[in-house]
């Protein structure tokens, strides 16, 4: 992967807050409106602590959008 190793791309903040970004857009369009639930599955606990902060992050952006 060049200049990742596998988990550390699974963990990188950028990496990361992008995800989290597309997670939340999906989410409030088909998840949401349907009544359902989503789980996050992470590589780490770093990564899961990170998701969380950018989850949030990226839910507090869509609310102000909204």
């Amino acid at each position: 992967m060049g200049r990742y190793t596998w988990k550390s791309y699974l963990e990188n903040k950028n990496v990361i807050s992008d995800k989290a970004k597309d997670m939340i857009d999906h989410y409030v369009t088909h998840v949401f409106p349907n009544k359902f639930k989503a789980q996050v599955v992470t590589v780490s606990r770093l990564a899961a602590i990170r998701y969380k902060k950018a989850l949030e992050e990226a839910l507090k952006k869509k609310i102000r959008e909204l």
